[in-house]
Parts: structure tokens; C-alpha cells; sequence
């Protein structure tokens, strides 16, 4: 009997880890069973890191690293040298860019769990924000539903505030969502505050974050 090991089964805290599986052997003779289990883990850790952002290819497939990207909205990538700033935050507070295809190359029938999520960079302001979102699927044409929040939340985000950067979000969500598939996409909003993150609107007084490195860890 193969399962996802539950809270209180993968650690202390009780956080749930998609990388651990409990197996249990069950023998029954004369009416007599005896039971053991053990548990099966994805011990190894990678890292996808983007450090740099240049040439918007649509939705082709890379492994990491690269330096293309799928879209973007008001981001400004030439005066910070490749890193994501704002490209008009006086006039509108908010810029947003979806990541091109990134292939594990694990096979599709076992995939990757997904482990955490987080940014790299600077803010001056501290109502500035940074909320990313990811997605995963079986195949590198999608479909492409994004996640965030903890545990899970479709349409979510994970979301840093003020100068807070390099501190990892866990990717806490079920196997149909997100782990055990192949491909994977982010999206990324900078803000100059959380209410232009909702509405994209402005005008707004500082220049707001910018986001030098992107980086998502992953078991294979």
C-alpha cells in the first residue's frame, strides 16, 4: 500500500511534503497480520534560477537557465540591466511579466515535486510589493493554472512586502495542481503598493521594486 505521507507523518511542524512517500507492507496468516512501513523520499534539491530577462519568445521551452520570457506589461528591463523594475510607476503602479516554458525533463509520468518559490532584489519603499504565482502540467502546452498563497490557492499569490527579498514561500499544494508534473511556468507583479497590485492603477509616487533574480527549487 503506497501514499502521500500526511502532516503529522513528514514532520514535526506538521508541513506536508509532496517528496515523501510511506509504504506499508501488510502480511496476514492464520489470522494474524503484521504491518511494517517505510518511507520512500526525494532527497535531491535543484534550483531554476533566472537572473536576467531580454528577449519575449511566447511560450517556447528552455531548461534553466535562460534569459527569455512569454509577456510582459509594463516592465521595464533596459535601464536596470535585465533585471524587472516597473517600467512607468508614476503613471501606472503596477508591471507584470509570464515566464516561457521551463521543461525538468523529468517524464511526464512521474514529473517533479515543486519546493519553494521566492525573489531576489531591492525596494526602497515599504508598501512596495512582489507577488509571484506558478503553474505546472503534464505537457509543455499546458493548460497553465497559476497558484499561489499557503496552502494553495488558484489565482493566488505568493506575496512579499516592502524590502523583504530572498525569503523562500513553500509550494504547498495537491498533485493534481502542481507536483508530479513535468512543466512549469511563474508569473511575477511588482507594485508600488497592494491596492495598484489589484487595480494596475496609479499615479503613484516612488519607483518600486526591483527584482533582480528569480528562483524555484524542485525535487526530481
Amino acid at each position: 500500500d503506497i501514499t502521500e505521507a500526511t502532516d503529522s507523518e513528514t514532520c514535526s511542524s506538521g508541513s506536508w511534503d509532496p517528496s515523501t512517500l510511506k509504504v506499508t507492507t501488510s502480511v496476514s496468516w492464520g489470522g494474524n497480520t503484521l504491518t511494517s512501513s517505510e518511507y520512500i523520499t526525494r532527497w535531491d534539491n535543484l534550483t531554476c534560477l533566472q537572473t536576467q530577462w531580454t528577449l519575449a519568445v511566447g511560450d517556447s521551452v528552455h531548461t534553466c537557465p535562460t534569459t527569455d520570457y512569454n509577456t510582459s506589461t509594463n516592465i521595464d528591463f533596459i535601464s536596470s540591466g535585465g533585471s524587472l523594475k516597473i517600467l512607468t510607476p508614476l503613471v501606472i503602479g503596477a508591471g507584470t511579466l509570464t515566464s516561457t516554458v521551463f521543461d525538468t525533463t523529468r517524464l511526464s509520468s512521474t514529473g517533479a515535486a515543486y519546493n519553494s518559490i521566492f525573489w531576489e532584489g531591492s525596494s526602497l519603499e515599504a508598501d512596495d510589493i512582489v507577488r509571484l504565482q506558478i503553474a505546472a502540467s503534464d505537457s509543455s502546452g499546458g493548460p497553465w493554472n497559476y497558484y499561489g498563497d499557503s496552502p494553495c490557492s488558484l489565482g493566488g499569490w505568493y506575496t512579499w512586502t516592502g524590502i523583504v527579498s530572498g525569503t523562500p514561500k513553500e509550494i504547498n499544494c495537491s498533485n493534481s495542481n502542481v507536483h508530479n508534473k513535468r512543466y512549469f511556468k511563474y508569473k511575477i507583479q511588482l507594485c508600488t503598493t497592494l491596492a495598484t497590485c489589484s487595480s494596475g492603477g496609479g499615479p503613484i509616487g516612488d519607483d518600486g521594486p526591483q527584482v533582480d533574480n528569480i528562483i524555484i527549487s524542485w525535487s526530481p
